[in-house]
């Protein structure tokens, strides 16, 4: 990665520290080596934690997530109704060369999402739920991407297109779970509950009038 290249994922991943990045799992490579944990600041860099999920892969082994694997972008777009960062699909996405041509050349090994996911821009734990709904096990990348609202955020990559042990992606997928479900920064806007479960939750507080 060029000198350019690092000082620009150091800047957005402080950008979206601030508001909510690591709550949420990254999948990085150091070296030969991959881990899987929550994006921290150690001695004023960026760097993820390793919270000991995975087998020992190899990059190899997860290489596809960095190209055919990225179905969406994670950034911090101003002014919305839900307080989280915000999720754009599939089709917000500006692929630099390199991962336009890979994903080309790999076109029958693509697993698109569905239109509405294709689509979709709101809160990153709505959007990354819908995900899940649809057998995705979304994880961000420390990989910067454009997209067509002008901003540069980090990819997000389904973990299913590693090529991994069927257990480390159910325990990935536990943890995602975990994380979208009890996020820390949440409002009205990043859930949808039905009439059924708000008055599961909340029903002994209202009075009859």
């Amino acid at each position: 990665m060029t000198t350019e290249r690092t000082e620009q994922l150091e800047r957005i991943c402080l950008e979206l520290m601030d508001r909510g990045l690591g709550e949420l799992l990254m999948v990085a490579r150091y070296h030969d080596n991959i881990v899987l944990g929550n994006l921290v600041r150690d001695k004023g860099t960026s760097v993820v934690r390793d919270r000991g999920l995975l087998s020992q892969l190899t990059p190899e082994q997860v290489s596809r997530c960095w190209d055919i694997g990225i179905v969406g972008v994670v950034c911090d777009l101003p002014q919305q109704e839900w307080r989280s960062l915000t999720l754009l699909g599939l089709n917000s996405c500006k692929f630099p060369a390199e991962i336009a041509e890979a994903r080309e050349r790999h076109k029958a090994m693509l697993q698109l999402p569905p239109v509405p996911l294709a689509t979709f821009c709101g809160s990153v734990y709505r959007g990354m739920r819908m995900m899940m709904d649809c057998q995705m096990v979304p994880v961000v990348l420390p990989l910067c991407i454009d997209n067509t609202q002008g901003l540069t955020g980090l990819a997000i990559c389904d973990f299913k297109m590693a090529d991994r042990p069927g257990r480390d992606c159910s325990i990935v997928n536990q943890h995602v779970r975990h994380t979208i479900e009890n996020p820390v920064m949440l409002n009205v806007e990043d859930v949808e509950v039905g009439n059924a479960e708000f008055l599961e939750l909340f029903g002994a507080f209202i009075k009859d009038d």
